[in-house]
């Protein structure tokens, strides 16, 4: 469901995720290797890549807590699904933050730095923030809001794609479904009545606690334009909510609200 502009910005949509098998070395035992000091508090990264941020050169970067780096998950990696990690992917070395968004799993890695403060990389501190509906590009305070960091339950139908045309019948729907760290997906519903009623879904493939999990459903499917609905619960008993009006903001992130894929059928 659109609901204003988000000027300056790629609207995503369901498709920019993917899943893969890390290999690396777990970042706490560098940590260990070279000492921490009392004062640390951060672990920032600082990428080789250059770009632009307002008109000004600057090296991708971000930061994460101590206490997040020691995690035995967060690797240095320089391996993809068995492969030498790939110049698009990050080569020779990269950042993996499992449950975090990927903007803090930092490509083409060039320094790592321990420091009492998040970093101020602009990429840190004045972007990838969650502002309320209310708050524009022209009224943004960025040193209000913390930095987003962990992902947030979201499920998705991938199949039928949105505008498709199918024969009536009974359709197969399939998805994805991801949570926060912690919490997995529970269960995930279809809808085909705007909500009204609920059809279960089967989750057919859990790979890792971190990745997205594969779930599907067969529902039965009358002739006339439809609207698909689905939503997904995790363990902690919480699910996404319905409207997606009080999650706008002006950077397009986090929509986590009910996935709606409007399709036709013959």
């Amino acid at each position: 469901m659109a609901i204003k502009p988000i000027p300056g910005e790629v609207p995503w949509e369901a498709a920019v995720i993917s899943t893969t098998q890390w290999r690396g070395v777990p970042l706490r035992e560098v940590l260990q290797a070279v000492g921490v000091q009392a004062e640390a508090h951060y672990v920032a990264f600082s990428s080789l890549d250059e770009t632009q941020f307002e008109g000004e050169t600057v090296h991708f970067g971000s930061s994460i807590a101590l206490e997040k780096a020691f995690s035995p998950d967060v690797l240095l990696a320089y391996a993809m699904n068995d492969e030498p990690l790939a110049p698009e992917h990050g080569f020779p070395l990269r950042v993996i933050v499992p449950g975090y968004i990927g903007a803090r799993s930092v490509k083409w890695l060039g320094e790592i730095t321990l420091q009492e403060h998040p970093s101020t990389n602009p990429y840190q501190a004045r972007d990838y923030k969650l502002f309320p509906p209310e708050i524009t590009a022209q009224t943004v305070d960025w040193s209000h809001e913390k930095p987003i960091e962990d992902l947030t339950l979201n499920a998705v139908i991938t199949t039928p794609q949105e505008g498709e045309t199918r024969a009536a019948g009974p359709t197969r729907i399939q998805g994805y479904a991801i949570s926060a760290e912690g919490t997995p997906v529970e269960r995930v519903e279809l809808s085909i009545d705007a909500g009204k009623t609920w059809t279960p879904a089967t989750i057919v493939e859990r790979a890792d606690p971190y990745a997205w999990c594969f779930w599907e459903v067969i529902v039965s499917l009358l002739p006339g334009d439809c609207q698909l609905i689905v939503r997904a619960w995790d363990a902690s008993k919480q699910t996404q909510p319905e409207d997606i009006r009080p999650l706008w903001n002006f950077k397009g992130y986090m929509n986590k609200a009910w996935h709606r894929v409007h399709i036709h059928l013959f």
